[in-house]
């Protein structure tokens, strides 16, 4: 084996991993999944360390006890890394799992299971020739597979559905995870210990979710997490192109939003916007866009088999935030005006369309004040 190549793999790869979580941590947004994101990091970085220190010491000799018990680091670390990534993509897809105990603990039997035949022995154990796989090597591969391929499959499957088409682009990448660990795992088994190759892949999908999560940034609105405006532009125009249905846009605005901002501060003001995102993020199904346009205006976006349809969209937004409202404490009562539109062959441009909402949300407000 080739000691220096195998380290300055390693080496390269901790690096690389290291400059994405110092990135990271100097982001505002502390949301649960940039915690379970820096979590994932973490875990790769250290079971890079422990591959890394496991090389150094077969290069030096190292006492069987030591480099078992590197060993043994190394897979408590590999294992959480794959924890870490299902836990992850389940966020991103904001799966309702999650949120119960049961179903949450029964999700981490496997790794556990994992962690305590390792200790037993039976997926490693240090012989006179040094490292040797055990008879359970298998399973380990298998739980590893079993964390990355069930939320990469549910993030395939639901990219290819329509009602879950504004999250296409990111379930897609949550899908193509999986692509390099498979790749270079399977060049780990078959060259053996040869070659760091499974810290290669596990690296190049941090690199992707990294970018993904850059390119997210750009089209997000930093305050409520909504799509922003550049977004929005992009939907409509693959939208307008081929829809099977109508392509509706309701347009909202809150009602008196200046009044909050004048009476209890612009603090006070961006929560009331987050309170509004977060009532559109509930009673909006996940076929739609929801982006905040400006200020205190917000877009819904998506087809409709029938104007009812966008009728009692509206009022389940409506509902939903008098809810949010109520349970929130604050001393202001939020409102929306909404106005809708569909698209027609009339209409020429994007503008037309959102023109047309535009004045309906007019004459919405107008009778609000009649």
């Amino acid at each position: 084996m080739d000691h220096i190549l195998y380290v300055e793999i390693n080496l390269i790869c901790i690096l690389i991993v290291v400059l994405e979580i110092v990135q990271l941590a100097r982001d505002i947004d502390k949301s649960p999944r940039v915690r379970l994101f820096t979590g994932l990091m973490c875990c790769a970085l250290l079971s890079f360390g422990f591959d890394l220190a496991w090389a150094l010491l077969h290069a030096a000799g190292a006492p069987e006890p030591l480099s078992w018990t590197v060993n043994q680091l190394y897979f408590l670390a590999l294992n959480l890394t794959s924890v870490f990534w299902m836990l992850y993509a389940e966020t991103c897809m904001e799966s309702c799992w999650l949120q119960k105990r049961s179903l949450f603990c029964l999700s981490l039997t496997p790794a556990a299971v994992l962690q305590i035949i390792t200790l037993a022995g039976l997926v490693f154990y240090i012989g006179p020739e040094g490292y040797q796989r055990g008879p359970l090597h298998w399973f380990q591969v298998a739980v590893a597979y079993l964390y990355i391929f069930w939320p990469a499959g549910k993030a395939y499957i639901k990219s290819t559905q329509r009602r879950y088409y504004a999250h296409r682009s990111e379930y897609r990448m949550l899908a193509s995870f999986v692509l390099f660990p498979l790749l270079f795992s399977a060049l780990q088994l078959f060259l053996g210990g040869d070659a760091p190759m499974l810290c290669v892949g596990i690296t190049l999908s941090i690199i992707l979710l990294y970018q993904n999560r850059q390119a997210r940034l750009i089209s997000r609105d930093p305050l409520t997490g909504l799509n922003n405006r550049t977004q929005l532009i992009q939907y409509l125009s693959e939208h307008i192109k081929s829809h099977d249905k109508t392509l509706y846009l309701l347009m909202m605005d809150a009602n008196r939003f200046k009044n909050i901002n004048d009476t209890y501060g612009h603090t006070a003001g961006d929560r009331a916007l987050v309170q509004i995102a977060t009532a559109l993020k509930k009673s909006v199904p996940p076929r739609f866009l929801i982006a905040r346009y400006g200020g205190d205006e917000f877009i819904v976006a998506g087809e409709a088999d029938s104007e009812p349809e966008i009728c009692q969209l509206r009022d389940r937004i409506i509902q939903t935030l008098a809810q949010e409202n109520a349970a929130s404490g604050e001393p202001w009562h939020l409102s929306l005006c909404i106005g809708y539109a569909a698209y027609s062959d009339k209409m020429n441009t994007i503008p037309d369309l959102i023109e047309a909402a535009d004045r309906e949300l007019y004459k919405a407000k107008r009778n609000l004040t009649h």
